[in-house]
């Protein structure tokens, strides 16, 4: 790439800006560059292109390959940072995998022990169940061998009474007879 145009001096000393370039195959290199006094030269008539043109083209196609190198640099940089970013985003999860399972974990025996809350309000509830029937039946046989002895007593009673029903009509009787 031409990178200093005026650092281009016509190889005939003329300390002039080269003008245009001659295609003639039989000159050096050097002397290609021309200038506006070496135009006037009739050795360079028929074989010359524009300085300009030239220097347009070379600095498009110094344009064109640094767009492809940038290209090429900006995708490499992108792989780069994205390998780059890789490790951390491995590192992110890595680092929070084992938090998610204690968070698991916790949630596991958090739920295990309201179970056994629950299973223990069940039993409990079984417990209640089954005293509140043995104390139904507790009750209940109470009151069949209450019933069962009051009418025992009654029975009893009726007994006595008859008993000593007939005890005071006796005594009545025997007071009777003695009355008499």
């Amino acid at each position: 790439m031409i990178e200093k145009e005026m650092s281009l001096n016509c190889n005939q000393k003329h300390k002039q800006r080269i003008e245009k370039v001659s295609s003639d195959p039989q000159l050096n290199k050097s002397d290609k560059l021309l200038c506006y006094t070496s135009l006037l030269n009739p050795k360079f008539d028929d074989k010359q292109i524009n300085f300009n043109a030239i220097f347009q083209v070379i600095q498009d196609k110094y344009k064109f390959k640094k767009q492809q190198f940038e290209n090429i640099l900006n995708t490499n940089l992108g792989q780069i940072e994205q390998l780059q970013r890789d490790p951390c985003i491995f590192k992110i999860k890595l680092i929070q995998q084992p938090v998610k399972i204690v968070q698991f974990t916790n949630e596991w025996i958090q739920i295990l022990n309201n179970f056994f809350i629950k299973l223990l309000n069940i039993v409990y509830l079984i417990q209640f169940i089954i005293q509140l029937e043995m104390t139904r039946q507790y009750l209940k046989i109470n009151k069949i061998y209450f019933h069962k002895l009051i009418n025992s007593i009654n029975d009893n009673m009726l007994i006595i009474l008859l008993i000593k029903y007939q005890i005071q009509n006796k005594r009545n009787c025997q007071s009777r007879i003695l009355r008499i």
